[in-house]
């Protein structure tokens, strides 16, 4: 009977590794049906240059116009690495979906978990230490609380 699988993906190191952890071994099946889900969240804005410092500008047309399209480019480059995580598990004759959603990383990945009825939830682990998961939080300890199946979290 074919899963449903979860692989959040980032486009972090440890996601990679992540990735790379499952393509050398046996854990997904051909008929498994894989959602490589990607999600943005406000920060991306922070990051790149519109958190804060646009607040202060204020109601520039300017900034809102910029700010959309280096969202569409955000969202753009998100899909082509998805594209790229797809080809890989594809080459190993897997089937994979790729699912881009905004909103903060846990929740969504609680949320598409019960919305599709997952079996498991696969997630690369950042191997951050006490204090730093203290103050920027742990997505894949979130995880294991709430979704409401299993969750595979591999370590770096």
């Amino acid at each position: 009977m074919p899963r449903s699988i979860i692989f959040g993906y980032d486009h972090s190191d440890a996601s990679y590794n992540a990735l790379n952890w499952l393509l050398n071994r046996n854990i997904l099946a051909e008929d498994d049906k894989i959602y490589v889900i990607t999600v943005m969240n406000d920060d991306v804005l922070s990051f790149e240059g519109f958190g804060l410092e646009a607040a202060a500008i204020g109601p520039a047309m300017w900034v809102n116009d910029d700010c959309g399209e280096k969202m569409q480019k955000l969202k753009q480059d998100a899909r082509r690495l998805l594209d790229t995580v797809v080809e890989a598990l594809k080459a190993k004759g897997l089937t994979a979906i790729p699912v881009i959603v905004a909103g903060d990383a846990g929740d969504v990945l609680v949320e598409q978990a019960k919305e599709l009825k997952a079996d498991l939830v696969i997630v690369g682990s950042n191997g951050r230490g006490f204090f730093k998961r203290q103050l920027l939080g742990s997505v894949s300890q979130y995880l294991t609380v709430h979704v409401p199946c299993s969750v595979l979290v591999v370590k770096p």
